[in-house]
């Protein structure tokens, strides 16, 4: 390829862009819109075993440290763990919710699933995109854990049309494909950015290692930023519910 080659940073990471290359860069600026939607938990007290009729103890809700505000990998730390108790308390919503296509029921039913029954204390904002990845990236590591996907989702079917005015659709693809690229690219590290916990000193070498296969999914980029959370997300979600056909072409151009 040529042309000078432009950068974007992934939290930090410089990200070469040669010129020429599948995905517009674009592509950041739809992540980024995505983000607008947020569910927000606000802490309730503790319900105890007998007050919810289980005999199966309740999943740890998620606990805020002082300085998450200001720190992104604590932060980061804070709705993994979050996303952790959805799924053990949510699996059936999950399900439903990701069932829906984007759009106003399936952000809805997702506003549902992020409860304060997930949340010790104090009040957090999850925008939705970054709540999707985070469940995905929890489904992932249990189904490699123990080979069974506690949430059934079918596979990504990159033949299937989307309309030039769906613009969740859209955004949705765009983000499908920049992972499906990066995962065909480097599957190894891709695996391991999800894998190892986040925001842990084994996830930012998986995220170093991963960031020279991110540029050539992305052409002509100017100077973007996308967030780890982010692309960890969207890497969970093609590592776990799979392709069934690869972006074409003129659809990466």
């Amino acid at each position: 390829m040529t042309g000078m080659a432009s950068k974007v940073a992934v939290d930090g990471l410089d990200v070469a862009f040669p010129q020429g290359n599948a995905l517009r860069a674009c592509l950041f600026a739809l992540i980024s819109a995505s983000l607008v939607t947020a569910a927000s938990a606000t802490a309730a007290p503790q319900k105890l075993e007998r007050d919810t009729g289980s005999n199966s103890p309740e999943a740890p809700r998620a606990r805020i440290p002082n300085g998450a505000g200001k720190d992104p990998t604590i932060a980061r730390k804070v709705v993994a763990d979050f996303a952790r108790c959805v799924v053990d308390r949510n699996a059936k919503e999950i399900h439903r919710a990701f069932s829906l296509p984007p759009g106003r029921n399936y952000w809805r039913t997702m506003s549902v699933i992020a409860t304060n029954q997930c949340l010790a204390e104090g009040q957090m904002s999850i925008p939705q995109s970054v709540m999707r990845g985070a469940i995905f990236a929890e489904l992932f590591r249990r189904f490699t854990r123990d080979s069974v996907r506690l949430v059934a989702v079918a596979p990504i079917d990159f033949s299937q049309a989307v309309e030039k005015d769906d613009q969740p659709g859209r955004t949705q693809r765009a983000k499908m494909q920049l992972a499906a690229c990066i995962v065909r690219t480097d599957r190894m590290n891709s695996t391991a950015v999800v894998l190892e916990p986040t925001g842990s000193s084994t996830q930012e070498a998986a995220f170093k290692a991963l960031a020279p296969s991110i540029g050539p999914c992305v052409s002509e980029g100017e100077q973007m930023t996308i967030s780890k959370s982010i692309l960890e997300g969207i890497l969970a979600e093609v590592l776990y519910r799979g392709t069934l056909a690869l972006p074409s072409q003129t659809e990466l151009k």
